[in-house]
């Protein structure tokens, strides 16, 4: 079974942004995976390369002077602040926690972070269907999205779990395929999922409105054989074909289950359900309220 090992959490001392903390604990929690809290702070203009990067993480050398663009002491003293005060609060309900100081573009630098740290998931908020929230959480969340070496977690921040009990009791994960091999590469990271949360799997398929019988026999004997690999790991796994607007049915039937959770690729191969997973993936993203 696939097990997580790090999950990092952008902040940006805003309470919009420490909304995903309760979910990346539990989700920490659930798969025995290590918090890694990073906050970025922002060159100034014209700024010179002369100054190291500033690590939280015991026994990590900093990196050379070379490397990273200089920071004013004040916000990187502010930064170490913050970075110390949630870490506190962080270690209450989780007792690895460790903490990240970068300093430049705060995509880059997350994206950078996820890679060196060799983490296996970011976990951000966003303010939901009025559009993501500025700054950090907004731009950024779009630019780490696309350019993540790594799934992201999108926590909507105006229905965020409060608690990192709240935020154990995920029960579904709706999981949308279109038969194709890069869609298909969601399917470890939902198994770890509802694994690690005793949730069940919905795995579903969205076919055009003018789909024949014979096409939607085809989908539900593929959500079968993908339902016989997930069910030595997931306590219940329900396939399910519908007919509709990709983005449209994935958010209806998400926002029909119980505490759930999508699970999805952001790019997919259009094919039997003429579905390009790219834009439907943001199109769930952005109007989804799960």
């Amino acid at each position: 079974p696939m097990l997580y090992s790090r999950v990092i959490v952008p902040l940006d001392g805003s309470e919009l942004a420490e909304r995903a903390l309760p979910l990346a604990l539990a989700l920490c929690r659930k798969t025995g995976a290590v918090p890694v809290l990073v906050t970025v702070v922002q060159a100034p203009s014209g700024a010179t390369r002369r100054k190291p990067l500033v690590t939280a993480v015991p026994g990590r050398a900093p990196e050379t002077s070379a490397e990273r663009p200089y920071v004013d002491t004040h916000g990187r003293l502010a930064a170490e602040k913050y970075m110390e005060g949630v870490q506190r609060v962080a270690c209450v309900t989780e007792d690895r926690v460790t903490g990240e100081i970068a300093e430049g573009d705060p995509a880059s630098e997350i994206i950078r972070l996820a890679r060196g740290t060799k983490a296996d998931v970011i976990v951000m908020a966003t303010r939901g269907r009025s559009g993501l929230v500025r700054g950090l959480l907004g731009s950024v969340t779009s630019r780490v999205t696309l350019g993540s070496p790594v799934p992201v977690l999108i926590v909507r921040a105006e229905n965020a779990p409060r608690s990192v009990e709240e935020a154990g009791e995920i029960a579904t994960v709706v999981l949308p395929l279109d038969r194709s091999e890069l869609a298909e590469t969601a399917l470890p990271h939902a198994a770890t999922v509802a694994e690690g949360f005793g949730a069940k799997v919905v795995l579903l398929t969205v076919l055009a409105p003018d789909s024949s019988k014979y096409e939607s026999a085809e989908a539900s004997e593929y959500l079968d054989h993908v339902a016989v690999m997930l069910r030595p790991r997931v306590r219940e796994v329900l396939p399910c074909v519908v007919s509709g607007d990709p983005r449209d049915e994935i958010v209806a039937v998400a926002q029909s289950e119980r505490q759930p959770v999508v699970v999805m690729t952001t790019r997919g191969a259009s094919g039997l359900s003429r579905w390009v997973l790219g834009s439907v993936a943001d199109g769930v993203a952005r109007t989804a309220s799960v």
